[in-house]
């Protein structure tokens, strides 16, 4: 119809018409554009809301999870020093060595929660988030530090060592009855409080004479202080970092940095 009337103006060369069927077009446009711009931003506004609150509940799990970690280690921490303690003592006490010595080979990792964070990056929305979080948020995801120190206590020659000295019905009442505590779905969550270890004392002074005749385990638990101290400062800071990514992200109204994906 547009069209029409300006072929029209044209041919009659109504200039007049001409101009104000342009600006009619123009306008058009305009408006059409704006109503688009205006529909992307609500959009990009629901999808940011959307990935901060998953980012919240997933932060808010990892740092339950980073508390415990700090707790865990802090335990394994004294285990170890208790353990150096009773290793240089001419005649600790038995059970006390056994449970220390075992403790301190302790190790417990919840990964990160990252599926959220992955799909912002594979998505490319970086830039709906809340700036005031994202420097944070990618520092904390850029890399996993607790996973590093699991691994190294996983395969930490002081662990190894210990437990290839305690015989297995020892250890499967250390396991039974003075090790870790988890929840329903087998996450560790700390240590049981009142140590049990239902086996005959010949098994426990076999135990620890074992312990003791090894002349390189003091040497190795040592060098395993080290990673127990760097998981549960790992942890420790850690924790801070996603604490103040929540802030940024529960202080903030997730409005997008620039109205667009990046």
């Amino acid at each position: 119809m547009i069209l029409r009337r300006l072929s029209d103006a044209l041919r009659r060369q109504d200039w007049v018409t001409v101009l104000v069927e342009i600006a009619i077009v123009v306008l058009g446009v305009f408006i059409g554009i704006q109503v688009a711009n205006w529909n992307q931003t609500l959009a990009d506004r629901r999808l940011g809301d959307d990935y901060r609150e998953r980012l919240i509940s997933d932060l808010r799990k990892d740092l339950g999870n980073l508390q415990r970690m700090e707790s865990y280690y802090d335990e394994v921490l004294a285990n170890v020093r208790e353990a150096e303690h009773l290793l240089t003592q001419p005649q600790p006490d038995p059970r006390q060595l056994l449970k220390a010595s075992y403790r301190a080979s302790e190790i417990t990792y919840d990964p990160q929660t990252r599926a959220t964070w992955d799909q912002i990056l594979s998505s490319g929305h970086i830039g709906l988030l809340p700036r005031e979080a994202t420097t944070q948020l990618a520092e904390y995801f850029a890399y996993d530090f607790a996973l590093e120190a699991n691994d190294l206590l996983a395969t930490s020659g002081y662990r190894e060592r210990v437990r290839s000295l305690i015989p297995l019905p020892v250890q499967e009442a250390i396991r039974e009855g003075c090790s870790d505590v988890r929840a329903e779905t087998a996450v560790i969550v700390g240590f049981v409080e009142e140590c049990v270890i239902d086996v005959d004392e010949s098994a426990i002074v076999l135990a620890t004479e074992r312990i003791k005749a090894d002349s390189g385990l003091l040497a190795a638990l040592n060098w395993h202080y080290s990673h127990a101290w760097s998981a549960a400062i790992n942890a420790k800071g850690l924790s801070v970092l996603v604490q103040r990514s929540l802030d940024a992200l529960e202080a903030s109204d997730a409005s997008p940095n620039s109205g667009h994906t990046q």
